[in-house]
């Protein structure tokens, strides 16, 4: 299930924490106080997942686990690195470096109107992007999931947000 919170007017920040802790921004674990850049850094590390299917705060082999173990690699972070076994192309690595930007006022994103976004648009890994089909529905994806339906386990019970009337 997840949470999300509305932004007050502009300038005025939030201060509760919220959201997945490996998502989390710096200046909201840092209880810094936060605003709508904060979702520019989850954006940050839900592509560094796409790439290398982990997130970048994620405990490695005989590190400790947990939330309160997460929140401490993000807050003493000074330099986002990508598995050595992963290849990741050069585009992507700047988007990536341009999102998880500690200070959110360098951070990618951070000098465009909110909502605008275009500097993150116009970066190199989005040349192929048309944003206009994407906003209409009609962007035709690059990779087509692969999934066979017999190998997917069924939900045990109803979850909470499904209707009675099924």
């Amino acid at each position: 299930m997840g949470l999300a919170t509305r932004f007050p007017e502009p300038g005025k920040l939030l201060y509760r924490m919220c959201g997945t802790s490996e998502y989390m921004s710096p200046e909201m674990v840092c209880r810094k106080g936060y605003s709508y850049m904060t979702d520019i850094w989850s954006f940050g590390v839900f592509v560094y997942e796409l790439l290398t299917c982990s997130t970048p705060f994620q405990a490695g082999d005989g590190e400790p686990q947990g939330n309160a173990h997460v929140v401490e690699r993000l807050r003493n972070h000074t330099k986002i690195t990508f598995p050595p076994d992963v290849t990741v192309e050069k585009a992507a690595k700047e988007l990536v470096f341009g999102l998880l930007t500690r200070a959110e006022d360098k951070r990618l994103g951070a000098k465009d109107p909110p909502g605008n976004y275009q500097s993150i648009k116009s970066q190199a890994w989005f040349t192929d992007m048309n944003w206009k089909a994407l906003a209409r529905g009609l962007h035709t994806p690059s990779i087509f999931p692969r999934f066979a339906p017999e190998t997917m386990i069924p939900c045990k019970g109803k979850l909470p947000w499904m209707d009675d009337a099924e």
